[in-house]
């Protein structure tokens, strides 16, 4: 009976212990995750209120100080040391944000969560984002300063990472039960590219497209105009330029896309919008420009952005950063400031390929073919072996779709895209040279080097400057080039060079004393090139309105117009709709409503009727 007694209690023990250390299905082992040394009750004790930091391997002292909102600042007598604790203390907040991020970019989210992510993975490496992260690497790290500038932070990423024991890892490493690995220069060129493509890779080529095989494209123009009069442009309408754009050879008619892999794409959406101002002296109570920035990107948990200060003899700059990347990008010094918001530029077609077979080793391109290249991308499988994943390169860029792929797809099948995050670029250099910038001229120094993603660059300058760019690295095309999807086998539908830096639009000191922009078109109708996108059309209008009627402008003033949520939507649409209504067959409830519409002053406070019923309306 005794014996019973143990085997039986020795098969529950061994069975609990089993129980305990097997993972089932996303789950991670109980046991593991549930230990009172290393599991999650760790992370719940943990407190870093008065956290001093040990920094290895440094010739200079560092100093860092925490703010009442966690926010760090840093202090040392040298560059490389700053940065090296900004790589610490970002990784120490936020390593599982940036290291997460990077795999997403980087098309390795299966090797985390397995098969379920595979989709995802044949995505990210189709679009070329490896291929992009590793063509700018170069240019970073052929630059002696950029590259001591990422290999700093890298450094103090992975000697915060070298610091943990398991017990220490963050939550989600245990909830998903995998260990953080090292830290890598080209990480951090992977997290501008997936910054990039949040910002650029959007299109409206593909619904556009559908409406061309059902219209014309003069029909098309006069649906989605590319100018009105009533655009409130970042660059005031009026402005003259003394530049001419070249001389372009177009096709004679529009091509129609054949959509040749069936079903059409579905809608790559846009929902991000931000904006920004400067306003000179003239408009102040102070007499010194004011300069705001709401640079609102998706909703994350923690933020896409990391507040930061970085002092050293050399620089005194304030801002955010983004988590695994070095420096500041929104911010200001002791002598300028500067915001951003997404140009909405179009720098991403698409071109419809004929291949000359099955194979797609080759594809037609004017009256022969070339051949395309094939990059092999090896994708590692949670407890699966891996897959590789063949994508096809022509002279545009990667064809984002495999032959074998699945076919229920958001993008073009047997399109090519060519996309300016492909270009090699050093955005790093640009914000060391932006961060340690004195005055507008070096300012602009700065922005020559930053190309991607587009820009609306604003600027305040303690000497009185104001300033906006819409800056990057822009594509000529003839008027109307790149709006649908274009014919691959046609040597006329290439992009025709770049436009020049100094000739991207920009205004310093506008006589209306002002600069502005919220997502809209750059210029009006006069200004050189083609320029095309999904731009904003009210916000910018409001923005507008309020600066030019504003006088003795406050930091005050500017706080409300960054919380203002007048529509000038429904202030232009809502009292033609109330027109073509008939209220007399209403009902009781529908005329309350009605009356509602009527009423509304446009503005969308939280807790009126009105604008939830118009946003459904409309």
């Amino acid at each position: 009976m005794l014996w019973c007694k143990f085997i039986v209690v020795a098969m529950l023990t061994l069975g609990s212990l089993w129980l305990c250390n097997t993972k089932f299905y996303d789950l991670p082992p109980i046991g593991k995750f549930l230990s009172p040394f290393h599991g999650c009750w760790q992370n719940a004790t943990h407190t870093d209120a008065n956290l001093a930091l040990s920094l290895p391997n440094l010739t200079h002292s560092i100093i860092i100080q925490w703010d009442k909102r966690r926010v760090p600042h840093i202090f040392s007598q040298d560059d490389q040391a700053a940065y090296f604790a900004q790589g610490y203390v970002t990784a120490h907040d936020r390593l599982w944000q940036m290291e997460f991020l990077a795999r997403a970019a980087a098309g390795r989210l299966s090797e985390v969560v397995g098969p379920k992510a595979l989709n995802y993975d044949k995505t990210q490496r189709g679009l070329g984002m490896t291929y992009a992260a590793e063509r700018s690497l170069v240019a970073i790290e052929k630059n002696p300063i950029s590259k001591q500038m990422l290999d700093a932070y890298t450094q103090g990423v992975n000697a915060y990472v070298a610091s943990l024991t398991p017990s220490q890892y963050p939550i989600e490493y245990k909830i998903l039960d995998y260990t953080p690995e090292p830290w890598t220069n080209f990480k951090t060129a992977l997290l501008s590219k997936y910054m990039a493509w949040m910002l650029t890779g959007s299109t409206e080529d593909l619904y556009l497209s559908r409406l061309l095989r059902k219209y014309d494209f003069t029909t098309l123009l006069e649906l989605f105009p590319i100018h009105t009069n009533e655009t409130a442009t970042v660059i005031p309408h009026g402005t003259t330029w003394d530049f001419s754009a070249p001389v372009l050879t177009k096709p004679e008619e529009i091509y129609v896309p054949k959509f040749p892999g069936g079903e059409e794409p579905g809608l790559v959406p846009f929902g991000n919008g931000s904006n920004n101002w400067a306003v000179s002296g003239q408009k102040t109570a102070s007499g010194y420009p004011i300069l705001a920035n709401d640079p609102h990107l998706d909703l994350n948990l923690p933020s896409i952005w990391y507040e930061v200060q970085l002092v050293t003899p050399t620089q005194n700059v304030y801002g955010v950063s983004v988590p695994g990347a070095p420096g500041i990008l929104v911010g200001f010094n002791s002598k300028i400031s500067w915001g951003v918001t997404n140009s909405y530029m179009d720098v991403l077609d698409w071109y419809e390929l004929e291949f000359k077979d099955d194979t797609w080793a080759e594809y037609r391109y004017g009256e022969g073919w070339r051949a395309t290249a094939q990059r092999q991308e090896v994708i590692h499988i949670r407890d699966q072996a891996p897959l590789i994943y063949t994508v096809f390169y022509t002279h545009y860029g990667p064809v984002t779709v495999n032959p074998h792929s699945d076919r229920r797809t958001k993008f073009p099948v047997q399109a090519a895209m060519p996309w300016t995050g492909h270009e090699p670029s050093n955005e790093v250099l640009a914000y060391y040279l932006i961060n340690h910038a004195q005055n507008y001229a070096e300012f602009v120094e700065g922005l020559r080097l930053f190309e991607s993603p587009g820009q609306n660059f604003v600027f305040a300058s303690q000497q009185g400057d104001i300033a906006i760019w819409h800056n990057g690295k822009f594509p000529i095309k003839w008027p109307g080039q790149g709006m649908t999807i274009s014919n691959g086998s046609d040597p006329k539908y290439e992009w025709q060079g770049w436009i020049p830096h100094e000739q991207n639009p920009h205004i310093l000191n506008p006589s209306q004393g002002f600069v502005f922009s919220a997502n809209q078109m750059a210029t009006d109708s006069s200004y050189p090139y083609f320029m095309t996108g999904p731009f904003e059309f009210y916000r910018p209008k409001r923005i507008q309105e309020v600066l030019a009627n504003l006088q003795q402008i406050t930091p005050k003033d500017m706080q409300q117009l960054q919380t203002d949520n007048k529509s000038v939507l429904a202030a232009s649409i809502l009292p033609q709709l109330l027109n073509w209504l008939e209220p007399g067959q209403f009902k009781a409830n529908e005329l309350a409503i009605f009356e509602c519409l009527k009423k509304w002053n446009f503005n969308h406070d939280a807790d009126a009727l009105a604008p939830t019923v118009f946003v459904e309306w409309w």
